[in-house]
Order: structure tokens, then sequence, then C-alpha cells
């Protein structure tokens, strides 16, 4: 806990707290928490790899895995939850800003998108979405590159060994490194693919009805920005009026070619992201999170990979449009499986909510305060 407590120094402070404080603890449904934290434990404990190198899982998160893996053919809602409340204790995420603490996070919404696209380039498939290159390297955060910028988290090899910054979307949009990523599918047009990339992963529907599945591989190591936010200040708007479809609209009514407004704002992020295909895939599974975990709906959580090992347990406490236009509270048990380059900060966390059209409707409404409780070990 200590190797925690040291990553929060200066960041947020821990305030304990305890279960029967937690509105909503005994209303949520611990037997399907469980068996997503259980699902976590396996991964933990048979050291599976995970996609995106994040902090070490802490040795008394292990231990208590192997206590809870006991339980996990038990569908004993009081046994379960007996479980949590001896083994752990709520600490509130206070994030601090110059040494003012604060109860305010901030919680978003993602999800799987599921789109149309094909191995073959035509007119109504033109945009690619490319694989990891051969040359692709993961930087060492402790290691000094004087060769590339210092706010580049990866490069590429070259045949003599040494390295060179990967160029940034606009440029590999622009074919540049055509030679060393080849598109594994292709689909509608630009903004799909922005889409896609943003989501990190994504359902491919061929027209013979196959359903495949992009993973995320890799990233270009530039930094991420918002389009959206960028948007809202470009139109003068309230962010609620952003949504994923206003602008995927506004993008294509604006034009998509080089030099044209719809296209110059997705280069505004300057980060691109690489995938590998999963052939074989069934329609109930959730796509493969950092962690190297299925995800669940309501249940996976994406969080700082850089303050918080996957497999931590987090209580969310909010009033979020999550089930209807409308809110509600959203009162959950929930497990770090999953990171994203947008999701920096102690209190902030990107709720997964599934797959599909449906799923990213909701997703993109969640934009909201929210209170983060971490379980620590008693």
């Amino acid at each position: 806990m200590e190797q925690i407590l040291a990553r929060l120094k200066g960041k947020a402070r821990l305030q304990p707290d305890s279960f029967s404080n937690l509105a909503g603890w005994y209303a949520d449904d611990i037997v399907q928490a469980h068996s997503v934290f259980s699902a976590t434990c396996r991964a933990i404990l048979g050291n599976t790899g995970a996609l995106r190198t994040g902090t070490a899982p802490p040795k008394w998160l292990a231990r208590l895995c192997k206590e809870g893996l006991v339980l996990s053919v038990n569908s004993d809602p009081v046994a379960l939850r007996k479980y949590y409340e001896i083994n752990f204790r709520p600490c509130l995420v206070m994030p601090e800003d110059n040494g003012i603490a604060s109860t305010d996070g901030f919680a978003t919404g993602y999800y799987e998108p599921e789109v149309a696209g094909s191995f073959a380039k035509s007119g109504k498939f033109s945009e690619p979405l490319l694989g990891l290159p051969a040359a692709h390297q993961v930087l060492d955060a402790k290691t000094r590159y004087p060769s590339l910028p210092s706010d580049v988290s990866t490069a590429l090899k070259m045949p003599d060994g040494t390295l060179t910054a990967y160029p940034d979307r606009a440029a590999i949009t622009s074919g540049t490194i055509s030679s060393l990523a080849a598109p594994l599918l292709w689909v509608r047009d630009g903004v799909e693919a922005f889409m896609i990339h943003v989501q990190g992963s994504a359902r491919i529907r061929l027209q013979n009805g196959k359903l495949l599945r992009l993973k995320y591989a890799g990233r270009n190591g530039h930094p991420y920005t918002s389009i959206g936010k960028k948007l809202v200040q470009k139109l003068a708007i309230p962010p609620s009026k952003v949504s994923m479809t206003f602008l995927k609209d506004w993008i294509r009514a604006a034009g998509q070619n080089r030099g044209e407004p719809g296209r110059l704002l997705m280069e505004e992020n300057q980060s691109y992201i690489f995938f590998q295909l999963d052939l074989d895939i069934k329609e109930e599974a959730g796509p493969i999170g950092a962690a190297g975990i299925s995800l669940s709906p309501l249940r996976s959580l994406a969080v700082d990979r850089n303050l918080w090992p996957y497999g931590l347990l987090f209580w969310i406490d909010a009033e979020l449009p999550w089930k209807s236009a409308g809110l509600s509270p959203f009162r959950r048990l929930m497990v770090a499986q999953d990171t994203g380059s947008a999701i920096l900060g102690p209190a902030r966390g990107d709720i997964f909510f599934g797959s599909g059209a449906k799923a990213g409707e909701l997703a993109g409404a969640i934009r909201h305060p929210a209170r983060f409780h971490v379980l620590l070990p008693r």
C-alpha cells in the first residue's frame, strides 16, 4: 500500500471511510461485481500479460485475490459482501490542487463501436485501420532519450538500432509510414476510424455477416487531445451539445479531405492507435481491456495506470444519465481493468458501457462529477 500512497503524494489524499457510509452498498449486485473481480484475480495470479503496461499489482491484492477466488463459486450475497467488509476498507479519494483537497472526481463513459468494414479498400470503405509496425518500441519511462521529444512514450526502432519518433496523426493518415504499418481492415471514412481510435477497440461486421474484433495493439506515443473540447471552443457552444453523433456529423459536413476543417479538427489530436485482429469472437464477449481481460459493462473501469494498479476495486457514487437521458444514482463496485490516454488523475474514471450503438449513445452522454472510493486492505 505504501507504493500507492507514494504515487498519490501531492496528487490526492485518502480519507478512510466505512462500507456503512457508502450509499447503495447493500443494494448493489455483489454477486455480479465479484464475478468481474474474480476474472481480474485469475489474471493477476496467472500473470496474464497486460496490453498496456501499468503499475504492478501489489502483493496484498494477490493475497486477497486468493481468498476471493475461494468464494468465486459462492452465489450467496451475504457471504460475498462479508468478504469485502472484512478484508477491505473504502477510502475516499480526495484530489489535491495546490495543497487543497476536495471530493470532486470526474467520470466519463466509453464503449466498443460496431461498424461495417471490409478487408478490401473500395468506395464504400476507404479508411484503413493499421496494424502495429514491427519496428514499434515502447519507451522506458525511467530512461532519458536525448534524441526523442520528452512527451512521447513510444518510438520506431530503425535497422541500425537507433530510435526515431513516430510521426503524428496528420502524417500517418497521409501515408508516411505506409511501408511499416499495413492495413488490417477498411472502414467507411476517417471519422469512423477516428472514433474507433478514441474507444481503443471495435467490432467490425463484414458484408457476409461475420463479426471480427479490433484490439488495441499500441500507439504512436504522441499526447492525446480531445477534439470535442476543441469543437466546443471553436463553435462557442455548451459541452453538453457535442455528442458523438454531433461530432461525426460536423466533421463529415466540414469535409475530411486534406486541409478541410473536419480533417484539421481530427488532426488536432496527434495520438494515433494501432490494432491487432481477433478473427474468432463471441457475440456476448466484451473487448479486451488494457489489463488483458474481457471488459464487463458497467463494472469495468478505466483509470490512470500511472497511479492505480489494474485490479483495484473502486466504489463510484454519482448522478449520471446511465439508463436514459435523465439523471439517476450510479452507485456500483467497479474493477480497474483498463486505461486511456485521456484518463489522467487520481479521481478520474472512464466507465465501460458495452458494445454497439445503444452503449455508445449512453456512454457519450457521461461527463459528470463523481465521488471515488478506492478499496484498500484492512
